[in-house]
């Protein structure tokens, strides 16, 4: 098997791949006494050209007391003035990501909320607060969109409140696609200067019990092969078609079935000039290409962000081979994380052996050798050398914890019953939980699925469908269920613009 511990960087070039969902966790504390790549943006900043009409402020931002403390100073000068807008926020940046240049996005798919705890010091002030998510539609290099999603006004004060900014509704695109993490205090300038202290980011929602990585699913923000890449520059000429350079040429989309990644993978011996054995990676990141998803020649912007997979202690990867010269013979794959390409830092899975039949199977990795898995940057397989070509199929990888119960079938949101709530999961098409048809999809199938399934618990039968409310009256109690929410919550902007 090749080594991959010393892999070229190709993060200049490659897209990564949306998972189905993030694990929740603090995305920010500030216990490290940095800011973690925070900024401020007032006056002198570029925001005072584009948005003339607003009072700006000046600020300091430290983190060196453990939290995110940002100190307003606007005083007349630079055109500043005192309890003026500021804009604060992460700087395109993630606190694991700890290299130079933009690193990525943040990858909240699946997940219910965004939640930030912070103050000001005045003890009589109320000063209203938006928080507002960016992502990028296409490369930022050449010329992508941007869109925005604002959340508020939140009212605070000088004692700590959260904001809790809900995400289940953004487009897929969107919640794995977001470049920053933006807090906007309105103008207060009967207020003046104040002290803003932040001490925590989290994301929320409940942690599954097994998460689908790559699909390769029709239709699935990842269009197939976004997040697929060769791990070194040997391997891209093990690929057929690749020509050596950093690409994705060779590379495709397989739509049968709910689509697979393809490419036909050398015969040869793996030395130089007689490459096999190709190791395919993928990363937390962009989960766009730039116009033509799925198009190899369409260029590629890799900016992605450490990922978090210390949930789970098995990885499955859903893979076929076709040697037709050999078709009951197999072929050796290993499971590849790397923590930080840049310092060569990575750990290979003892090999799994696959036949070359053609057809689909489940190689399972044991992930609890993965000292790392907290903070990862790539993952993928390793294809040993072999003497045929063999054309590859991934359909899907998926990371599970083998000491979590498995699930009720039906129970898309993981509460333990197969209710109502789980049709709305279903109709608003989130990611489901739970799925008996095809697992990392929403489809209709999947209602029907449920229907044969409502009112099933962990000690229920197989088919409880005579429980199951009559379309009519189920949408009755959703659009009454959903009505009751809507009134009780807040009226919030929710609106998706582009900016220049």
């Amino acid at each position: 098997m090749r080594c991959v511990t010393g892999l070229a960087v190709l993060f200049a070039c490659v897209s990564a791949s949306i998972t189905v969902a993030q694990t929740p966790e603090t995305l920010y504390s500030w216990d490290d006494h940095t800011t973690q790549g925070w900024v401020v943006w007032g006056a002198r900043d570029a925001q005072a050209s584009t948005l003339p009409n607003v009072k700006w402020n000046l600020a300091s931002i430290s983190g060196a007391s453990g939290d995110l403390v940002v100190t307003e100073v606007g005083n007349g000068s630079f055109g500043s003035y005192a309890g003026g807008q500021l804009w604060i926020f992460d700087g395109f940046d993630r606190a694991r990501a700890n290299w130079g240049g933009v690193k990525g996005n943040l990858d909240v798919t699946g997940l219910n909320t965004i939640e930030m705890d912070i103050k000001h010091n005045s003890p009589t002030a109320t000063v209203n607060v938006n928080f507002i998510l960016s992502a990028w539609q296409g490369d930022p290099n050449i010329g992508g969109i941007a869109q925005t999603f604002t959340s508020g006004p939140y009212a605070i004060t000088n004692t700590m409140s959260t904001i809790s900014v809900p995400i289940n509704g953004l487009p897929s695109r969107f919640r794995g696609n977001i470049a920053n993490v933006i807090v906007v205090p309105d103008e207060h300038l009967a207020a003046g200067n104040l002290t803003w202290t932040m001490s925590a980011v989290r994301s929320v929602g409940t942690p599954l019990a097994y998460r689908d990585i790559v699909t390769n699913d029709a239709g699935t923000p990842d269009e197939g092969i976004d997040g697929a890449f060769p791990l070194n520059t040997a391997d891209m000429l093990a690929i057929v078609g690749n020509p050596g350079s950093v690409s994705q040429v060779g590379l495709s989309r397989n739509p049968a079935g709910s689509g697979s990644l393809q490419w036909t993978d050398k015969g040869g011996t793996g030395d130089v000039g007689s490459e096999s054995g190709a190791s395919i990676g993928w990363g937390n990141g962009a989960g766009w290409r730039t116009a033509v998803p799925g198009d190899p020649s369409d260029g590629n912007g890799y900016y992605e962000r450490m990922s978090d997979f210390s949930n789970y202690d098995r990885m499955t990867v859903r893979i076929s081979a076709q040697d037709l010269v050999n078709p009951s013979g197999s072929v050796a794959i290993g499971g590849v994380f790397i923590q930080d390409e840049a310092n060569s830092l990575g750990t290979t899975l003892p090999n799994l052996n696959l036949t070359t039949d053609g057809q689909y199977h489940d190689l399972v990795f044991d992930l609890s050798s993965v000292s790392f898995l907290k903070t990862l940057q790539h993952w993928g397989i390793d294809v040993a050398p072999h003497p045929n070509n063999i054309v590859f199929n991934i359909d899907n990888i998926r990371l599970w914890n083998s000491t979590v119960p498995a699930g009720v079938p039906g129970d898309y949101n993981g509460n333990g019953v197969v209710d109502a709530a789980d049709y709305v999961l279903w109709r608003n098409g989130g990611a489901l939980q739970n799925e008996g048809v095809t697992p990392g999809s929403n489809t209709p199938e999947d209602y029907t699925y449920w229907r044969s399934r409502f009112g099933a618990t962990s000690g229920s039968g197989a088919t409880l469908a005579a429980a199951v409310p009559e379309p009519s009256s189920l949408m009755l109690f959703v659009l009454t269920l959903c009505g009751s929410w809507w009134n009780r919550c807040p009226r919030r902007p929710n609106a998706t613009t582009r900016l220049n």
